[in-house]
């Protein structure tokens, strides 16, 4: 919620949840694909967009394209190791965050600020280990 709520004072606490959502909807999409996630998805990308921009669009289509085009690619992997997969959400955790930057620059005329683009990739790289590393904990239970 304070992610949501975007609390000028928070600005670094902010990013980091946002960040951490990201890479949570990047790890469901990828270890636990349901049909039920495309709903979920739906919901949570629009929550996102009226919250935070007032319009629909820029996290709803990133979402419910990542969620289709994992769908489509997700044989490929299934025998990948960990530390793989771990650059590949980085590496989807980076467009995704740029698309939604760019199109909501783009439709919305929000300003594309890349010292932000470069905070949230920093955040990323230091939150995203450690989280990946959590994930992995509780899928064991």
């Amino acid at each position: 919620s304070l992610s949501v709520n975007k609390i000028e004072s928070l600005d670094l606490l902010n990013l980091i949840f946002y960040t951490i959502f990201h890479f949570l909807i990047i790890y469901l999409s990828l270890y636990y694909y349901r049909m039920l996630l495309y709903f979920i998805f739906f919901f949570f990308g629009i929550s996102i967009d009226l919250l935070l921009t007032n319009n629909i669009g820029p996290h709803l289509l990133v979402f419910m394209f990542l969620l289709f085009f994992l769908n489509k690619t997700k044989r490929f992997f299934y025998n990948i190791e960990q530390r793989k997969i771990y650059f590949i959400i980085l590496l989807i955790q980076s467009l995704i965050l740029l698309l939604e930057m760019t199109i909501a620059h783009y439709f919305y005329q929000y300003n594309f600020d890349y010292n932000i683009y470069l905070k949230l990739l920093f955040i990323s790289l230091i939150v995203s280990y450690p989280l990946l590393l959590i994930f992995a904990k509780i899928d064991n239970y």
